[in-house]
Parts: structure tokens; C-alpha cells; sequence
């Protein structure tokens, strides 16, 4: 695609070209393309690139070990300067 599109190309106008393309195929050979021509004019791949990165940095705290806060230490034991 990035070949038949110069530089400079408004956004807009690319998806519309792409979607006018998709809705001009065989409705049989290209069932899912036609069906989703008409959302890619309003698709907006900024949005689902940050919506992406959210799921990724949730499932990264998700799934880390978490630290130890100075609260949750244990209390019995004591530590004294010059100790062995």
C-alpha cells in the first residue's frame, strides 16, 4: 500500500481511497473487506495503538511480583549496630 501512496498523503484521504477500494470488490470473493469498508474511513488506528498499549502495560503490573513495602516486613527481628 505504502508504494501507490506519496508522501504527504493526508490520512483521511488514504483511508478513503482503501475503503472505496474494498467497497469496488467481489462480494463473495471479499465478504469480510466489503463489510468493514465503511468503518475504515472512521477508524482511527491511533486510538486502538494506545488502546493496545494499555492491555500490555496492565497485563505487565498484573502479572509482576510485587515488592515488599517497609510496612509489610517482618517486625520480630532487630538489627543493632556492631552485631555479629
Amino acid at each position: 500500500m505504502a508504494s501507490w501512496v506519496t508522501q504527504g498523503t493526508d490520512r483521511t484521504e488514504v483511508l478513503d481511497m482503501v475503503a472505496s477500494l474494498w467497497t469496488s470488490l467481489d462480494t463473495d470473493e471479499y465478504p469480510f473487506l466489503r463489510s468493514i469498508a465503511a468503518q475504515l474511513r472512521a477508524h482511527d488506528d491511533r486510538a486502538e495503538f494506545l488502546a493496545g498499549v494499555d492491555l500490555i502495560q496492565v497485563g505487565i503490573t498484573s502479572t509482576a511480583p510485587r515488592r515488599e513495602t517497609a510496612s509489610a516486613r517482618p517486625t520480630h527481628f532487630r538489627y543493632y549496630a556492631g552485631a555479629p
